[in-house]
């Protein structure tokens, strides 16, 4: 709580003691002397162009005003000198921002970036995330030993996980700090909540009352208004897409007549499908046909010679449905569906009892819910 309010002053600070101008000084190994680095919009030579400069006795330096908070990054000409090399990102704003490297037991990890409000409070972040970042690369180098047995590399990969989890915890104790400036709205859009869907509706809410034309919370909104509405316990939305033979089909229609659907949607262009989800399924469909369950496949392909060929070529002996719109499908959107492959069982009165079951977790699941 202490952290919590401390971070809440310093995003009180924000608006105190306002420059009318910035100033950029920076020094980094990777910017040789003569070099030119760039401030773009973009992390890539595509976007817009805001300044240049040549390093010079080490230093890199950019000047202006700035009206308004914008996130920018630093970039140079990759050897080839064919595209942009991204070195980092950061806020534009008025001040004196100082760009250093940050060292932990004499290793360079990542950029220091202070001197301006919002990148005060972002370094703050990063300095806490220090050791996390140095224990992960230090285990992905110890990872990388041949000689490492199972038992040993998967001891790794949980801890791996738990740092994971501590990353997201405090990125999401300064987004939640920090949810009414520039650092609050740069974090949702990287994506760093772990909240539940009604809580991370609240948020939502809260943040368009700040941005209300923000386009990309905009878009999360309604993503996460068809997440509630399809929530395991929640009733299924129906949607009418084609059979291989161009027959129109509703999923009530499988619904309908069968105890339990499984939904698994499936893309021709993912190679692990066939090798990884398809014999999954097809011992659950062994298994469990007969206790009433009915697999139903629905493809992402845009292309119908692609789609019914592929399903004869990975031998899917189960019906199949596609509205052959790709990721623009009525199966993503309705259920906000982002990866693939994706299983989703539901009952004959229509209610979910599960969604983005793991392939290889699947008879297990089924068998519980099954019995």
């Amino acid at each position: 709580m202490k952290k919590l309010i401390l971070l809440a002053l310093l995003g009180s600070l924000l608006g105190a003691c306002k420059k009318t101008s910035y100033t950029i000084t920076g020094s980094l190994p990777i910017f040789k002397e003569g070099k030119t680095v760039y401030l773009s919009t973009t992390p890539h030579f595509f976007g817009k162009f805001i300044d240049s400069c040549v390093v010079k006795n080490g230093l890199f330096y950019f000047e202006g005003k700035q009206d308004s908070t914008i996130r920018v990054y630093l970039t140079t000409v990759q050897p080839d000198g064919l595209e942009g090399l991204h070195i980092g990102d950061f806020f534009l704003e008025n001040g004196d921002i100082i760009i250093k490297e940050n060292f932990i037991e004499d290793e360079s990890l990542f950029m220091s970036i202070t001197g301006s409000p919002h990148n005060d409070i972002e370094q703050k972040m990063r300095d806490e995330m220090a050791m996390l970042t140095f224990k992960r690369l230090k285990l992905e180098e110890w990872r990388s030993d041949t000689t490492r047995t199972e038992k040993e590399l998967q001891q790794a990969r949980e801890e791996m996980i738990r740092i994971y989890k501590e990353f997201k915890k405090i990125e999401q104790r300064y987004f939640e700090a920090n949810w009414d400036n520039e650092l609050g709205r740069y974090l949702f859009k990287k994506g760093i909540y772990k909240y539940d869907s009604k809580k991370l509706k609240e948020w939502i809410d809260r943040l368009l009352t700040k941005w209300p034309n923000d386009r990309n919370i905009s878009i999360a909104q309604k993503e996460v208004i068809n997440e509630i509405r399809t929530m395991v316990g929640e009733k299924f939305i129906d949607y009418t897409m084609q059979t291989p033979d161009g027959q129109a089909i509703k999923l009530s229609d499988f619904i309908n007549k069968n105890k339990y659907t499984l939904v698994s949607i499936w893309d021709s262009r993912d190679n692990t499908y066939p090798t990884y989800v398809i014999p999954h399924l097809k011992r659950a469909y062994q298994t469990y046909k007969k206790r009433g369950l009915e697999i139903v496949g629905i493809s992402l392909d845009k292309d119908s010679t692609t789609w019914t060929t592929t399903i004869e070529k990975w031998d899917m002996p189960w019906p199949q449905m596609s509205d052959l719109k790709g990721r623009q499908s009525q199966a993503c959107e309705l259920y906000n569906i982002n990866l693939i492959p994706y299983q989703m069982l539901i009952d004959q009165n229509g209610i979910i009892l599960a969604r983005n079951i793991k392939p290889d977790k699947l008879n297990e699941d089924l068998g519980k819910i099954l019995k």
